[in-house]
């Protein structure tokens, strides 16, 4: 089975994404900042939840009432019960037209 930071990455990289991470074997913390709600955080969730992931929270972190603002995306795997956590970060060039 992939490692969530590979799955992470290979989804940055196939979609031209950038956004910082923590990652461990269990779950994935995605810090969005300033991110469009449809371009960035439900695109996001779509192609995480493509490649078998679910989101189980999201903390909002920064809002002005727009449809811009910042969070952070909780993820793990449809069968994880237990978390814990580490750190990674990946940066690409974002491309806002993949979803």
């Amino acid at each position: 089975m992939e490692n969530l930071e590979d799955l992470l990455l290979q989804v940055f990289k196939e979609n031209k994404m950038y956004y910082d991470f923590s990652a461990s074997d269990d779950y994935l913390e995605v810090y969005v900042e300033w991110g469009d709600w449809k371009h960035d955080h439900l695109c996001l969730d779509h192609l995480l939840r493509e490649k078998g992931l679910v989101k189980f929270d999201e903390e909002v972190t920064e809002s002005d009432g727009s449809d811009t603002y910042s969070s952070t995306h909780y993820y793990k795997r449809k069968d994880t019960q237990q978390l814990g956590l580490s750190g990674g970060v990946y940066s690409n060039s974002k491309n806002k037209e993949q979803c």
